[in-house]
Parts: structure tokens; C-alpha cells; sequence
């Protein structure tokens, strides 16, 4: 399962269309119904329900719990990206002290 693959079912649940969806991702249609197609592969059931038409999908019963879990992890996902980018722009300052009776050409 790829992240990836959850943000484009988040994005579609919200939407309530795969071509609402792609725009909103800023993604070719045809990439977002194929990382569709894979997730719902990779849980061996279908996660939308097509017979309303091209323009409107509705997820299924099992979509709706589903979705809970996915918007949890990418959640999860930003906050340990967030506490990691804290961490890593705020580097640990050594101060070094240095005699002034050495030649500044000798301190790099």
C-alpha cells in the first residue's frame, strides 16, 4: 500500500469525482483512477460504487470506514514529517572560543 494511493482515495471521497480529484492533485486522471485501481488491488475489494455515472463515484459502506484510517495515517505521516524538519532547522551550535594572541589568518 502506498501513500501515495491513500491521498488519491482521500481526495476522491472528498470530491466525490476522480476528475475533481486529479485537479485537485494537480494529477493526470488517468494516473489517479490507475493508484485507484492498485489500492483496490492491494485490498482485494472495490472501494466505489460507479453506477451513478462517469462524473459522480460514491464509496462503498467499506470506503467510508476505510477512509477513516487513511485520512489517520497521512495525518500521522505529515506530523512525523513536521517533527522531523523541526528537529533538523535547529542544528546544535558549538561555540568554539579562540586566544586572541593567534593570528587570525590561522583560525578558519
Amino acid at each position: 500500500m502506498k501513500l501515495q494511493h491513500l491521498k488519491f482515495f482521500c481526495a476522491v471521497v472528498e470530491s466525490r469525482s476522480v476528475t475533481a480529484a486529479s485537479e485537485r492533485l494537480h494529477i493526470s486522471q488517468p494516473a489517479l483512477s490507475a493508484g485507484l485501481k492498485a489500492l483496490q488491488d492491494d485490498l482485494g475489494l472495490p472501494l466505489f460504487d460507479r453506477s451513478g455515472g462517469k462524473q459522480r463515484i460514491l464509496p462503498t459502506p467499506t470506503a467510508l470506514r476505510f477512509y477513516e484510517d487513511a485520512k489517520d495515517i497521512l495525518s500521522r505521516c505529515e506530523a512525523a514529517r513536521a517533527r522531523v524538519a523541526k528537529t533538523e532547522s535547529h542544528p546544535t551550535v558549538a561555540r568554539i572560543g579562540v586566544l586572541r594572541t593567534l593570528a587570525s589568518d590561522n583560525v578558519a
